[in-house]
């Protein structure tokens, strides 16, 4: 099984042909099977020998090893997901000043400037 990279929001699918049909394949994240999910429309077939995962509308939190497992014969694959935005900017005043010197008051300001941008 191969890894995959995608943007997030992007669809993905995950394949692994195995040497012969079978009638029970297990998918799982991180070592665990992973349960339907009609909300996600999380998707796991196989037809013949062929097996596929795929994640519709791919979520950061989506990112993980899966694997395809069948008895004790397992493949795995590695799914990357990139942000749609990124910050650009953060500055923080004040703050660093007063941990610098080892004190903080409740009333010190902190202001952050921040801008997000798509990577698209």
């Amino acid at each position: 099984m191969d890894d995959i990279e995608c943007q997030e929001e992007e669809s993905i699918t995950f394949e692994c042909e195995l040497s012969q049909p079978v009638t029970k394949v297990d998918w799982l994240k991180f070592g665990k099977i992973i349960k339907p999910d009609p909300k996600r429309k999380i998707v796991a077939k196989h037809e013949g020998a062929k097996c596929f995962f795929t994640i519709p509308s791919t979520q950061l939190i989506d990112a993980a090893v899966y694997s395809c497992k069948v008895g004790d014969v397992e493949t795995k694959g590695k799914l990357t997901v990139k942000g749609l935005y990124y910050i650009t900017k953060c500055i923080v005043f004040d703050v660093i000043i007063h941990f610098l010197n080892n004190r903080f008051e409740s009333n010190n300001t902190v202001l952050l400037l921040s801008s997000l941008n798509s990577q698209q």
